[in-house]
C-alpha cells in the first residue's frame, strides 16, 4: 500500500472529538498551500510555537506572579526560607493546572487532530 493512501486511510479514521471540552478548529491562513513547501513548514512551525505559548502561559504566569508576591512578603518580613516559596509555587502550579487544565488539554487535542487531518494535504 502506498504511503500516501495509508495516511489518507488513517486520516479518515481520525474524527474530530467535537464533544471534547475546549474543542475548536484552529484557523488556517486563507492562502494555505496544499503541498509541503518552505512556507508551509514555517506556517506549521509557527502554529506549533503559538500553541506551545498558549499552553505554557497560564501556569508560568501564575507561578511568576506568586513567586514575586512571596518574594516581596519574604523580603518585608525578613523570613528567608526557600521551602516556603517552593511549596507556594508548587501549590499554585497544581491549582492552575486543575482550573485551566481542561481548556489547555482541549486546545492541545484540537491542534493535534487538525495537524493529523492535514497530513495528507501537507505531504500530497
Amino acid at each position: 500500500m502506498p504511503l500516501v493512501s495509508h495516511f489518507s486511510t488513517a486520516a479518515r479514521r481520525l474524527q474530530p472529538l467535537r464533544h471534547a471540552p475546549g474543542f475548536r478548529r484552529l484557523p488556517l491562513p486563507p492562502d494555505a498551500p496544499t503541498a509541503m513547501t518552505p512556507e508551509t513548514a514555517m506556517t506549521e512551525i509557527s502554529r506549533g510555537l503559538e500553541i506551545a505559548l498558549v499552553l505554557g502561559a497560564p501556569p508560568l504566569l501564575a507561578v511568576l506572579v506568586i513567586g514575586v508576591v512571596v518574594g516581596i512578603l519574604q523580603a518585608a518580613t525578613q523570613i528567608n526560607e526557600p521551602t516556603i516559596a517552593f511549596v507556594v509555587k508548587a501549590l499554585t502550579l497544581v491549582a492552575t493546572l486543575a482550573v485551566a487544565g481542561n481548556f489547555l488539554l482541549g486546545r492541545l487535542t484540537s491542534f493535534t487532530i487538525d495537524l493529523f487531518q492535514r497530513i495528507p494535504q501537507l505531504i500530497g
